[in-house]
């Protein structure tokens, strides 16, 4: 039975397109207490060497602390880890800054023995109030294997009224990484950024906002560093909440028009802006895809690079005949690489 449930959760695991990042995390959290249930024979809540029905390599590899023990949150990491790429080095759960007594972290994956690789930073969907960092897409991550270093970022889960203290965090993170580029292996002049739904509006309001006081914040400090990113990915996210005014009033009556201006990627679209590679579906009913046509606009108006992809058929997220990884990484790959690699 143990076996069918690692199956099982390998299934829905491996895929991003198949649940969303609510349903994955109870799904996890199912998965972690029946493993616990079955192998935690004196009741102590944690599994120990002795109990443990695997290897014990596998062991070594799960018990991150050391103390001899598997607990829920150990197992929860594990199964939450993204399948990562042959010959990347991985730094787990770094404290990019401290909020309320609240850590903040992130994750960075470098190609080995890499010095100054350009890096991507990936901002996880959700609505802004669910998902976490090991959501990497894994067209994302597979770019370390084309030299690129990707972190990826947790942000706090406050649903759209709490967006702007999230860009705040999401700009933290940028200059953590910048202030910290030599240690990590990466070219600090050299970012990138994607993210797909939520995460993608994050991703396109750091690109446009730079040196916007309001949008800025001064989350995690190194406040020397700029908060500035060299080129965008977007994968579904909303561009302009000002025209999803109708969605916006009916989920969030609080939420003031100015504010919605202020948090919309597109208000703030000028002529230093970044490179923008947009994917969204025809079909999306939770993003319109009009979403992506507005700042695609605006940025050409703007005399700006933006390159958008219409998925034909697709809905909110793309399944794997509509837009499969390989491509998607391929064109993400070609995209980065002639905005960071190629750019002097």
């Amino acid at each position: 039975m143990l076996k069918q449930i690692i199956l099982t959760a390998v299934i829905i695991f491996g895929s991003q397109f198949l649940a969303n990042a609510a349903q994955v995390d109870k799904m996890r959290e199912r998965m972690v207490f029946h493993i616990i249930a079955r192998q935690d024979n004196d009741g102590d809540g944690k599994i120990s060497r002795s109990e443990f029905k695997w290897r014990s390599l596998v062991f070594d590899k799960l018990d991150v602390n050391k103390d001899g023990y598997l607990d829920k949150p150990e197992l929860l990491a594990a199964k939450r880890m993204p399948k990562v790429p042959k010959g990347t080095e991985v730094y787990s759960n770094i404290v990019y800054a401290n909020i309320d007594g609240k850590a903040l972290k992130l994750d960075i994956y470098v190609p080995q023995n890499s010095t100054a690789s350009p890096l991507l930073i990936w901002i996880h969907g959700g609505g802004w109030k669910t998902g976490s960092k090991e959501h990497v897409n894994r067209a994302f991550i597979s770019l370390t294997q084309h030299g690129f270093a990707v972190a990826s970022i947790d942000y706090s889960l406050l649903g759209l009224p709490g967006m702007l203290k999230i860009i705040h965090e999401c700009k933290g993170a940028v200059r953590f990484l910048r202030a910290n580029a030599k240690k990590y292996g990466i070219d600090a002049t050299k970012i990138g950024v994607g993210g797909g739904s939520a995460g993608g509006h994050l991703a396109m309001l750091l690109g446009t906002s730079g040196g916007i006081p309001e949008l800025e914040g001064t989350i995690g400090g190194n406040l020397e560093q700029s908060s500035k990113v060299q080129a965008v990915v977007d994968l579904f996210g909303p561009s302009d909440f000002t025209a999803m005014s109708g969605i916006i009033k009916k989920r969030h009556k609080h939420q003031s028009s100015a504010l919605a201006k202020l948090l919309s990627p597109a208000t703030h679209v000028g002529w230093n802006d970044p490179p923008l590679l947009i994917y969204h579906g025809s079909d999306d009913r939770t993003v319109p895809v009009e979403q992506g046509v507005i700042i695609d606009r605006k940025y050409r108006e703007a005399k700006l690079e933006s390159t958008l992809h219409i998925i034909d058929g697709a809905g909110h997220g793309f399944k794997r005949n509509e837009l499969p990884i390989d491509k998607l990484s391929a064109e993400m790959n070609t995209f980065f690489t002639r905005y960071l690699k190629n750019k002097k």
